[in-house]
């Protein structure tokens, strides 16, 4: 790596130097700062979700609890306690009851009718249905309804909402409200009064104003097992769900334990991907409605929750590019200003090399570059100095060697003479070395005979001792 980028000319190692230094750094803060900016979106939209869900489960509960009281006052209210009074002591057929009952009709029509209600209606301690309002009239009077747990709660006393159910009756779910009716508003219980809240009332409190989350925001309520007690605003379940379908998300699994503990301090944000597939933002909340717990699901897209990250995103790229753009253009004005030179000496000292010494660079500048542009004119001129010298030195030389060679040829004419005369004396020499040669020669053939003589010499002396012993013996 690190010798491909020595290999590189000045200008391309400005643009990696820029590259590593200025744009890897930018594009890193950059992204940090769109995750920053991703993360920042997405917590305020888990806060307001949060918030969405709170204020729609107070909303609701303030429902009903304005239902409650609402029924109280209706409790106490004379008409109505008289009249039952009446048909508990007088009889269904008495005039008094028949007063009551016309007396208490309008009353609670209005009643059904201002408060979005299915029907209004009284039992008495037996659970049987005396009095309902509206449409349900036919239907309902003369009911027995002593196996509902709401009526007999409240016959014990107790005002209470009932679960959700499904009526036979009225053919659809509702969460009905019984208020205990007393003697003179004060006394004993004498019958109940009720009324039955509309599934479809409870969902429009749901869904009312979840379009203000988003235009992908969606609302609805599941129970543990995640069955939809209203249908989503988004995808297949917008129809047709509630009561039917069931959502296996992972909000339906956080919530599930949360609901059978009717945990109803639980509150959750967290991300997932919802019954359409789509990561989605959720609240949860635990909500109690009548006495049913369920759980609040409030959602919105991340991609609609974080949309304003994909400007500021789109904004820092137009920032980056126009950036690179006027860096890459910036490089080239001063990776020329710095190129241009060094070519320029590159050129003279290419001419160097050539031979021409008069090659001179224009140092222009204090910097780097016209420093070594400097260098270069000093040494050349250095050189010239250098050859120059060498020049005179060459031509002093050759004069020397003019005069040597005249020495030389003396010496060799002297040479010559000199050589015949040792050829001479060589020659002398020779002669006497072949008479030396011969008197050696001689001397060892006469060496020769003087070693014989000696020899026969020494055996007369041997004879002649000999003889002389043999005289002395004789």
């Amino acid at each position: 790596m690190l010798k491909f980028f020595r290999n590189l000319k000045m200008r391309n190692k400005l643009l990696v130097l820029f590259f590593i230094s200025g744009l890897i750094p930018m594009i890193i803060i950059t992204t940090v700062a769109y995750m920053k900016a991703k993360n920042d979106m997405t917590e305020d939209a888990k806060d307001k979700l949060s918030l969405f869900s709170e204020l729609k489960r107070d909303s609701i509960n303030n429902y009903f609890e304005e239902k409650k009281t609402y029924a109280g006052i209706l409790a106490n209210t004379a008409r109505v306690y008289n009249a039952v009074e009446a048909y508990n002591t007088k009889g269904k057929e008495s005039k008094e009851w028949q007063d009551g009952y016309k007396q208490i009709d309008p009353l609670l029509n209005q009643y059904e009718s201002t408060f979005e209600l299915i029907g209004v209606f009284i039992t008495d301690l037996s659970g049987k249905v005396i009095y309902c309002s509206g449409k349900q009239k036919k239907d309902l009077e003369g009911a027995d309804l002593s196996k509902r747990q709401y009526i007999n709660t409240s016959i014990k006393g107790e005002q209470n909402y009932s679960e959700f159910m499904y009526s036979d009756f009225i053919k659809t779910w509702f969460v009905a409200i019984s208020t205990p009716l007393k003697k003179g508003g004060k006394g004993e219980i004498i019958g109940t009064i009720n009324a039955f809240i509309s599934v479809e009332t409870i969902q429009k409190m749901v869904k009312d104003n979840a379009e203000k989350v988003g235009e992908s925001g969606d609302i609805y309520l599941i129970n543990a097992e995640g069955l939809l007690y209203n249908n989503t605003r988004l995808g297949d379940m917008a129809k047709d769900a509630a009561f039917k379908k069931y959502i296996k998300t992972k909000a339906r699994d956080v919530l599930a334990p949360e609901i059978e503990a009717r945990n109803l301090e639980f509150r959750r944000t967290l991300i997932y991907p919802d019954y359409r597939g789509i990561h989605v933002i959720g609240g949860l909340e635990i909500i109690k409605i009548g006495n049913t717990v369920l759980g609040l699901v409030d959602e919105i897209d991340v991609s609609e929750a974080t949309v304003k990250t994909k400007s500021l995103l789109w904004f820092m790229i137009g920032i980056i590019l126009g950036i690179i753009v006027l860096s890459i253009i910036a490089v080239r004005i001063i990776s020329g200003m710095i190129s241009k030179p060094i070519e320029h000496i590159l050129e003279k000292m290419d001419k160097a090399s050539e031979g021409d010494l008069t090659a001179r660079g224009d140092s222009l500048t204090n910097d780097e570059i016209g420093q070594l542009t400097k260098g270069f004119n000093t040494l050349m001129e250095k050189t010239s100095e250098a050859l120059s010298e060498i020049k005179n030195a060459a031509k002093s030389l050759e004069y020397s060697s003019n005069d040597l060679e005249k020495s030389s040829s003396n010496m060799a004419a002297s040479s010559e003479e000199t050589s015949s005369k040792v050829t001479v004396v060589s020659s002398a020499v020779e002669q006497m070395s072949a008479s030396i040669t011969q008197a050696g020669k001689t001397l060892a053939a006469t060496s020769k005979n003087t070693v014989a003589i000696a020899s026969a010499i020494e055996e007369m002396s041997g004879t002649i001792r000999n003889l002389a012993a043999a005289s002395e013996e004789a």
